[in-house]
């Protein structure tokens, strides 16, 4: 498929009668539709200001006022000529005083949009396709070992994973077959749990990974609850940790300059701008979990 880069705008002159052509490229019919409301606005003394365009979800054409089939037809059959998506054409006309009869009319409206065509910068716009993976936790270990990182991909968790995918429609059905060898590779390989299980944040934490190796699913385990153990550490306000310069020690020295941790700030600057998500929007999915209160501030007398 083919759109266009910026806008161009074109004029013809037939038995007197001025055709000004633009061609814009446009996201969606609503985009379309501000850009034909402008229009109007700026021709309102035009004698017809006719159009065409597609999206990926619209086409539409309209006569306004021309002989039907005359004017936003022939100007929408020249997009589907040229196999454009995301383009609005909008030829406006002034009548010059002479009638160009259906085949003149078809015949400028034609010319207008081919001439403008003529002049664009085209691009090209790969076809794309979405499609949906829910697997189980196990099962997801052999689709992100092997997913390409560049396509788009989105995942969500419950009790089991989904993966929402964006690609190619070029690439879709090699990616089905992939899909394919991958769970048949799954039911083919014995992947161990691993689990650990701890207390922090006054919160039972597990972690589990499914793997085939050993030391890598310790190692993870570990990184996983050393991660746990510092953002404990750091934010607990009722322990003191040694070493750590968290919110513990902060309340407890406030007269003192204190170098604090970066990873603190990060998140506390992280807490305040999912917080604000709660506030603007009760029913975000993204971050329903409030962490309370973190630090009292001590300000000394003056």
């Amino acid at each position: 498929m083919n759109s266009i880069k910026d806008m161009v705008m074109n004029e013809i002159v037939i038995e007197k009668s001025r055709f000004i052509t633009y061609l814009f490229p446009v996201e969606d019919a609503i985009k379309a539709k501000e850009i034909i409301t402008e229009l109007n606005k700026k021709y309102q003394d035009a004698t017809h200001v006719v159009y065409a365009f597609i999206t990926e979800n619209d086409v539409r054409s309209n006569d306004n006022g021309e002989p039907k089939g005359t004017a936003g037809m022939p100007t929408l059959e020249v997009l589907r000529k040229e196999n454009m998506i995301n383009v609005l054409a909008v030829t406006i006309r002034y009548f010059g005083g002479i009638k160009l009869g259906a085949g003149g009319l078809v015949r400028a409206y034609t010319k207008g949009v081919s001439d403008a065509m003529k002049n664009a910068v085209i691009t090209h716009e790969e076809e794309i396709t979405e499609i949906s993976i829910t697997t189980t936790y196990k099962d997801s270990f052999y689709l992100d070992k092997n997913l390409s990182l560049s396509r788009n991909t989105l995942k969500t968790f419950d009790d089991k994973v989904t993966y929402n995918i964006t690609l190619l429609k070029k690439d879709l059905i090699s990616f089905l077959l992939l899909i394919l060898l991958l769970v048949t590779l799954s039911s083919c390989t014995t992947l161990k749990e691993y689990k650990k299980l701890s207390i922090y944040f006054s919160t039972e934490m597990e972690i589990t990974i499914y793997s085939n190796n050993n030391i890598d699913a310790e190692n993870a385990l570990k990184y996983g609850f050393d991660l746990f153990e510092k953002y404990n550490n750091l934010t607990d306000r009722y322990n003191e940790y040694s070493g750590v310069k968290g919110i513990y020690y902060i309340n407890h020295h406030p007269n003192e300059e204190i170098e604090i941790d970066l990873d603190l700030f990060k998140l506390l600057e992280y807490s305040i701008e999912k917080s604000k998500l709660i506030v603007d929007d009760l029913n975000n999915p993204y971050f329903t979990v409030g962490i309370g209160k973190l630090s009292d501030i001590y300000h000394p007398m003056l």
